[in-house]
C-alpha cells in the first residue's frame, strides 16, 4: 500500500510472492510499471479507501506510506480489512536523530519531509490498540547511527538489543490480524 515506483515490490517478487501494489500517483504507478513490468498487480488507489474486498490478501504493507496519508489511522484499518494475517508497519522515527534533522532542515528547505508526519512506537501502539484491541505487536528499529553506515555499525546494529533501541531512524512493526466473531 503505497507502493511509489516498485522498488519496495521487488523484494517481495524475488521471495516468489504474488504481489499486488497500489499508489495514489499514476506517475508513480507508471515508473513502477516500467521497473517491475507485468510481474505485479498494479492499482491507482488511496490507502484510506482500499478498492480490494475484505480478506483479500494474506498480508498487507505500509512502508513510508502512514507519513503521507491525510489519515493515518484510516489508512492503518483499511489495511485490516483487506489483510488476513499480519501487517507491516514500517515508518520514520519521530524521535530518532535523523527524523529530527529532516524537521528542522524542513523550515529552512521545502523537502518532500514538509509534508510528513513522522510517527513514534507508542503512537503507531495507541492506534493499533485503538482499532483491533490487545492483538501482538512487535517492533524494532533500525539505522541508530546517523554516520554513514560502515562494517562496524552494521555488525551492531544486527543485535537485537540494538534494535530494541526507540531512536533508530526507522521502525518496522508487524502486526498480528486476530479474528474477532460478532
Amino acid at each position: 500500500i503505497g507502493c511509489g515506483t516498485g522498488s519496495g515490490l521487488q523484494t517481495f517478487l524475488d521471495k516468489g510472492l504474488q504481489v499486488t501494489g497500489l499508489d495514489p500517483s499514476p506517475y508513480m504507478l507508471d515508473v513502477a510499471q516500467k521497473n517491475i513490468g507485468n510481474r505485479a498487480d498494479l492499482h491507482r488507489g488511496f490507502a484510506e479507501d482500499l478498492p480490494f474486498d475484505d480478506n483479500s490478501f494474506n498480508y498487507a504493507c505500509l512502508i513510508t506510506t502512514l507519513e503521507f496519508v491525510e489519515d493515518p489511522k484510516k489508512a492503518i484499518e483499511e489495511a485490516c480489512r483487506v489483510a488476513k494475517d499480519k501487517i507491516f508497519l514500517g515508518v520514520l522515527n519521530r524521535y530518532a536523530v535523523t527524523g529530527v534533522h529532516r524537521r528542522i532542515k524542513g523550515v529552512f528547505t521545502r523537502t518532500i519531509y514538509n509534508h510528513a508526519s513522522f510517527f513514534s512506537i507508542w503512537e503507531l501502539k495507541d492506534i493499533i490498540r485503538s482499532l483491533l484491541g490487545d492483538v501482538p505487536i512487535s517492533w524494532r528499529t533500525v539505522l541508530q547511527f546517523s554516520a554513514s553506515p560502515g562494517l562496524i555499525t552494521s555488525k551492531i546494529e544486527q543485535f537485537s538489543l540494538i534494535q530494541k533501541c526507540p531512536f533508530g531512524a526507522f521502525i518496522g512493526m508487524p502486526i498480528t490480524l486476530v479474528p474477532r466473531y460478532r
